[in-house]
């Protein structure tokens, strides 16, 4: 009964709900950080690395990553991993193998893929695309 207590006055009045909305906008992104999204979002397959990306915007690639974690949410590295992860689901999506949808999105082979995506999302390709299906074709009105 203590722990609660203790927990509740740890989250009680005074604290911000972590999970409430913010009552303050968000600034507007950094032009060169929306440029790299821009240039990631027009080159699906292709691996663009950081250090070209900070090049294309004049920045180094630390000072990419100072400003685009806080915009995005996530660090550069990570978000171009799971842009590659998003890839190799789409073309599984549209009927090839895992094997030939990691090979297109760069990974080295197929168990590098699902060893990859089980790290990052927590469930495989497989289940990702399951659900993916489920949602598509209307099956979760029906329930």
């Amino acid at each position: 009964m203590s722990q609660l207590r203790a927990s509740r006055s740890a989250h009680g009045r005074g604290r911000p709900d972590p999970g409430a909305p913010h009552d303050h906008p968000r600034p507007p992104i950094d032009q060169r950080v929306a440029r790299v999204l821009e240039i990631q979002a027009s080159a699906p397959g292709r691996r663009v690395s950081l250090a070209t990306a900070a090049a294309a915007v004049s920045l180094s690639p630390s000072r990419l990553a100072h400003l685009f974690t806080p915009a995005v949410g996530i660090p550069p590295r990570r978000y171009l991993l799971w842009l590659r992860l998003r890839e190799a689901l789409r073309e599984m999506a549209h009927g090839v193998t895992v094997t030939q949808a990691a090979h297109a999105a760069g990974f080295a082979d197929a168990p590098h893929f699902d060893r990859t995506f089980r790290q990052m999302l927590g469930f495989t390709p497989s289940a990702a695309l399951r659900l993916s299906r489920f949602v598509q074709d209307g099956s979760a009105r029906r329930a």
